[in-house]
């Protein structure tokens, strides 16, 4: 029995060889036989492989044609995807294109909008599967008086939350925490961003859950659900909207003037402080001038005092060398002698007997000390002068003797006051 069962599987394995041969002999010259040849030979082929290498064969291409699938598939996610169309075009192919002029961007942008403007800012969420917003948007949002008061007063955000992993979703679950996802939306809120000037300019904070719990970015004027969503409500809800933001307009503006004024009496006074500042300035300026003038007096004063005194002092001293020599030359014969008649600027004489070899300096100083040497205090002799020989023959000091100088045996000298008399 086992040599028939090697039998029968060698026959295959024979046929197999043989086919196998015949494929290489005809590979060569028999390449360009006819088709119906070839196929006739495939088939003999897979008639000759065995019923289990078939079905492996078949699972296996199977398994390649599901994984190129799912392969195209996941290309196409990324190829072929579309991207999902905005609010707009949705609600326009359903509702038509009479509504309120929608914002284009994000939720965060509309309410910087809103806040940049000083505007509402109107959000709707809407339900594509709910009868309240199709009644909301065909009625509501085509009343013209609803879309004027949209379009000119508030910064209108729509949005379909029906997914809850949408932008609008996630507001709305942060504006109606307590409220069940189905009963959430359709819903209409009208806010007043940045309700006080404590920010103002600053950037808010991301529109995001988180805002809902931060009134001081904003007031939340009104919040309408479903049965709530009726044109009435709507339109009051936005005339009152309008009075509380045309109220905290004026506040603004009311703050904002007195910020003014008080930044106008602040730099008044500012400069009035610089004005009183500068004039004390230029007292204290004045009065260090007026104290380097004092000063400065006080020193020419003592200088003067000082060289009058030594001016005097100098002159005792000469008065009493020239009174010495005046007695000597009285002594001696009148040959050695000049005789001088000064007449001071006043009228007075003065006379006395000098020798001749007395120089010019000598004479110079005998005159500057007449005051002392005559005991006279009446005599007023100038502190700069000169001498003249009459009528215009002036005397240099010098050590030229009288004698030299032509005034011997006697002579009249005039003492003139100098014109750069010192005060």
């Amino acid at each position: 029995m086992r040599l028939s069962q090697l039998t029968r599987r060698r026959q295959p394995a024979a046929a197999a060889e043989s086919s196998a041969g015949l494929s290489a002999e005809a590979s060569g010259p028999r390449r360009e036989q006819d088709a119906p040849r070839g196929a006739s030979w495939a088939l003999r082929l897979f008639a000759s492989l065995p019923s289990q290498a078939v079905r492996m064969t078949a699972q296996l291409l199977r398994t390649l044609v599901k994984w190129c699938s799912l392969f195209l598939d996941f290309l196409s996610l990324f190829l072929f995807l579309r991207a999902p169309e905005p609010f707009i075009v949705t609600y326009e192919r359903q509702f038509g294109r009479k509504h309120p002029v929608f914002f284009r961007g994000a939720a965060q942008e509309a309410f910087d909008s809103a806040r940049r403007n000083d505007r509402l800012l109107a959000i709707y969420f809407h339900a594509s599967r709910s009868s309240e917003a199709a009644s909301f948007c065909t009625r509501t949002l085509t009343d013209d008086l609803a879309i004027e008061l949209l379009d000119n007063t508030c910064v209108f955000y729509a949005a379909d939350a029906s997914s809850s992993a949408s932008e609008a979703a996630r507001l709305a679950r942060a504006f109606f925490p307590a409220v069940s996802a189905s009963a959430r939306v359709p819903a209409f809120l009208l806010l007043l961003p940045q309700a006080t000037n404590a920010n103002a300019g600053a950037s808010a904070g991301p529109l995001s859950p988180s805002l809902a719990h931060a009134p001081r970015n904003r007031i939340l004027l009104d919040a309408l659900r479903a049965h709530e969503l009726d044109t009435a409500r709507i339109i009051a809800a936005l005339l009152q909207g309008q009075e509380k933001a045309e109220e905290m307009r004026e506040a603004k503006r009311r703050k904002m003037r007195e910020h003014e004024e008080n930044r106008l009496l602040r730099e008044e006074q500012e400069r009035e402080f610089a004005e009183v500042m500068r004039l004390e300035s230029l007292k204290m300026e004045e009065k260090e001038r007026r104290r380097q003038r004092e000063e400065q007096k006080r020193t020419r004063t003592k200088q003067r005092q000082q060289a009058a005194e030594a001016r005097r002092a100098a002159r005792r001293e000469n008065a009493e060398r020239f009174l010495r020599e005046e007695a000597q030359a009285a002594s001696l014969c009148d040959a050695s002698r000049t005789s001088i008649c000064l007449r001071l600027p006043s009228g007075a004489r003065v006379s006395r007997q000098f020798l001749s070899e007395t120089s010019l300096d000598d004479l110079y100083l005998w005159a500057d000390c007449l005051g002392e040497s005559t005991k006279n205090e009446d005599m007023n002799i100038p502190l700069r002068f000169h001498l003249v020989v009459p009528p215009k023959r002036a005397l240099t000091r010098g050590s030229q003797t009288l004698l030299e100088a032509g005034l011997h045996p006697n002579s009249a000298v005039l003492l003139v006051p100098s014109d750069e008399e010192d005060d």
